[in-house]
């Protein structure tokens, strides 16, 4: 077996940027490295806050890469410079 690591990406968002909406398509999970992020479902504006990510190392997006379904909330960065790693379906399926 290798010991390749997987290929990832960082992006920066800033306050109030969308990262991926509810029910779209899912081609990547996140991996928070600082900042916040809030899921909210029914939408950005009146949804339902289900959550918040704040700590290093919290993820979210991955069952779209597992089961293919699309986005099953709205998630949204409140904080600005918040990073995160971002890894693709083929990473992730090499990794597990």
């Amino acid at each position: 077996m290798g010991t390749e690591r997987p290929e990832k990406s960082v992006r920066v968002y800033r306050k109030s940027d969308v990262i991926f909406e509810e029910n779209s398509a899912g081609d990547a999970m996140y991996i928070l490295r600082s900042g916040k992020v809030k899921l909210v479902l029914g939408g950005t504006r009146q949804g339902a806050e289900v959550g918040t990510l704040e700590q290093p190392g919290e993820f979210f997006g991955e069952m779209s890469l597992i089961d293919g379904s699309p986005r099953s909330a709205t998630a949204i960065a409140i904080e600005d410079n918040t990073e995160l790693e971002v890894l693709d379906r083929e990473s992730f399926l090499g990794m597990i």
